[in-house]
């Protein structure tokens, strides 16, 4: 994998001057808005037309080096390079996919024990983009993992549903900064937002201040998942930020929850939720 600076030789004159005054004001990985930049290159004696700060911003961007955001004038950060040792680590899997299982087991083995107990509705299922089909409403528009369940109680009448969505990431992936916002976009339809990083037993993946510093930011939770003995062990590093979605949002999120490969709705499960849904 070729590193920031690897990637930074093949950039034009333009590119490098902006990628420079970002290294400068923002190393490490801080939003910072194109206004001040503008004006910060404006400060340094470069006299840059609309055209030219923006073909060096999608350069940057194209090259990967660059995220932008929206917002007032929108912004932009450096993205870190991810170090990838050059040792076979055992244990870590090459797709993506292969983490999902796993995780929905894990759900229902254990988180899910006490509301089976209860007879109450709890469902995790894969959630994902089914591979190589583009994701209808954007990049991250569709946790990998989704958990749905309906909590009922013994005086108060009113079922409470409770939704919860995890976006898993492989070890090599784990610590990119990109991950922390991926979870946080689906934030506005579920109740809880997890990032799932696969871990190892014998490298274990060490999280930056900044990246926990945006975890909590954005109210995201984090778990790691590493193979041992052939199992995998689920660790809980910090706990998400409990939101309340708007009855659209949620809607929205059950619509494709309930939606299975080919378009069909799941009916089976979808009339045991909505009769565990009910007031009683």
């Amino acid at each position: 994998m070729a590193s920031q600076d690897q990637t930074a030789t093949d950039l034009s004159q333009k590119g490098q001057l902006l990628l420079d005054r970002i290294r400068k004001v923002a190393p490490d990985g801080e939003h910072v808005g194109n206004m001040f930049l503008r004006t910060k290159l404006q400060d340094d004696g470069i006299q840059w037309s609309e055209d030219d700060y923006w073909e060096a911003q999608v350069e940057l961007s194209e090259k990967g080096l660059i995220g932008t955001g929206r917002g007032r004038g929108g912004s932009l950060w450096l993205r870190q390079p991810i170090e990838v040792s050059a040792e076979v680590i055992p244990g870590l899997v090459e797709e993506e996919e292969k983490l999902y299982q796993p995780l929905v087991d894990w759900l229902n083995e254990f988180l899910g024990h006490e509301a089976k107990e209860r007879d109450d509705f709890y469902l995790p299922r894969i959630t994902a983009s089914p591979s190589g089909r583009k994701r209808e409403t954007g990049i991250w528009s569709r946790p990998d993992v989704s958990l749905v369940q309906v909590n009922r109680f013994d005086y108060i009448t009113m079922p409470q549903i409770e939704a919860s969505s995890f976006e898993v990431k492989r070890y090599e992936d784990a610590v990119n900064i990109d991950s922390v916002y991926e979870a946080a976009s689906h934030s506005r339809w579920v109740h809880s937002s997890w990032l799932v990083a696969e871990d190892s037993e014998t490298n274990p993946r060490q999280f930056s201040d900044r990246f926990r510093t945006e975890l909590e930011r954005f109210g995201v939770g984090l778990m790691t998942m590493k193979k041992v003995d052939n199992k995998y062990r689920f660790t809980v590093v910090l706990d998400p930020e409990y939101r309340s979605p708007e009855p659209k949002e949620m809607d929205e999120f059950l619509q494709y929850f309930f939606m299975e490969e080919g378009g069909r709705v799941d009916q089976r499960n979808l009339r045991r939720f909505r009769e565990k849904s009910r007031p009683g």
